[in-house]
């Protein structure tokens, strides 16, 4: 019973931190959910008589982010942050929310558990959205009536809108005479959301939840989001995994595919949103490239907060922009905390293709450095990329080979 617990806990304490939407305001909240749920884990050791361990995955996800924001804490005080309160709060939380979470997850029970909920859950957003939209768009019922309640978002004025029968949503995004719906999926911004789902799709199988009909409600999902980021990672994701898995071909049309959505896609096409939303487009553009040629002007960097204008808009929006501010050391750092825990896992294929949707959203589209919650989705449990219909097998041999990889840290 209290492995069910833990997990629960675990799951309604990450929708707590960054970047979901209540994160922005109850982080502290979430990180006592998660001490929380780590007090239960060490309990039910102590019960059993079992020595508390962790994989050598999830060992190298905690020396990595250790790494990453003691580096960060230490570059802002010497480079004299701006908002050197929230570095403090920022590696405290992560170092604390990361350490339990890697224990906690070392479980393999519980590892299962707790991103089988998560895939659960993600399914069910995209169920509610499409059913939102069906009742919005099809049968003419207004979104005033189909409002339910507000859910405010600090720092995003478009989010917090709960529609029935469970929806919240980032606004609308206009095109012509039509508002289409922007689904949120209880994060910040809608292009955050789409690199969970595209995650959860790629690792159904993982966990048992395989079949064509989550599938389809993940991709409507995705396409739900109307990110311009995420429909192009899809494609992206789905050529990569062709390609390690030697289907080439494929995987060249897949590439040829997201060059073509990234520009001539109706709505969320580069072409298109230049005429219907083409400030975002350029104010995107404009702080990347600003973000870059601080980088090259001072490579030190200026420090994790630290904005020297006021002047251009979306400031560090995404990893290149906000390049400046933590130096080539920095961006050094925070490409060793995503891939370096390839070296934990058997089929190193596999985590390349859960990680990689999460780097993309990060490298062009959106600000989650500081996102705890992204560095929990290191640590599932990613099977093999050509034997997805063996799982139980799979999980059976994983389990053995890292067996041998187990740290014990009592």
């Amino acid at each position: 019973m209290s492995i069910y617990i833990k997990s629960i806990t675990l799951v309604i304490g990450v929708f707590l931190l960054r970047p979901t939407a209540l994160g922005q305001q109850y982080t502290t909240f979430g990180v006592i959910l998660v001490l929380f749920a780590f007090g239960i884990h060490m309990l039910e050791c102590l019960k059993n008589r079992k020595s508390y361990f962790v994989t050598r995955k999830n060992f190298i996800i905690i020396l990595t982010s250790v790494l990453l924001w003691t580096y960060l804490l230490s570059h802002a005080l010497v480079a004299g942050s701006n908002h050197l309160d929230f570095v403090i709060k920022a590696s405290i939380a992560h170092i604390i929310v990361i350490s339990c979470a890697a224990v906690i997850l070392s479980h393999q029970k519980s590892n299962y558990m707790f991103f089988r909920h998560l895939m659960k859950i993600f399914i069910f957003f995209s169920i509610t959205y499409t059913l939102t939209f069906i009742l919005g768009m099809f049968l003419g019922i207004s979104f005033d009536r189909l409002k339910l309640f507000n859910l405010p978002v600090e720092g995003y004025e478009q989010a917090g809108e709960v529609y029935f029968p469970f929806t919240q949503l980032y606004g609308f995004m206009t095109v012509g005479s039509l508002q289409l719906p922007r689904g949120l999926g209880f994060f910040r911004e809608s292009g955050i959301f789409q690199a969970f789902l595209i995650w959860a799709f790629f690792n159904l199988n993982n966990y048992r939840l395989d079949n064509k009909k989550n599938k389809v409600l993940l991709f409507l999902g995705i396409v739900g989001t109307f990110s311009t980021t995420g429909i192009v990672t899809f494609f992206t994701v789905f050529a990569i995994k062709l390609f390690l898995t030697k289907r080439r071909f494929w995987s060249l049309i897949l590439v040829s595919l997201s060059i073509f959505v990234l520009f001539y896609a109706p709505y969320i096409g580069l072409k298109s949103k230049s005429v219907t939303h083409s400030t975002s487009i350029s104010d995107r553009s404009f702080a990347t490239k600003t973000g870059l040629e601080r980088l090259i002007e001072n490579p030190v960097g200026i420090g994790l907060y630290n904005t020297e204008s006021s002047k251009v808009a979306n400031e560090g929006i995404n990893l290149l922009a906000m390049s400046y501010t933590v130096g080539i050391i920095g961006l050094i750092i925070i490409l060793v905390t995503y891939f370096l825990p390839i070296y934990g896992y058997a089929f190193k294929r596999s985590y390349l293709v859960g990680v990689i949707p999460f780097f993309i959203t990060f490298l062009i589209s959106q600000p989650i450095l500081d996102a705890p919650f992204i560095y929990l989705m290191f640590m599932a449990d990613y099977g093999s990329l050509t034997s997805f219909e063996n799982d139980i097998k799979v999980k059976s041999d994983i389990t053995k080979e890292r067996d041998g990889y187990l740290r014990n840290i009592s």
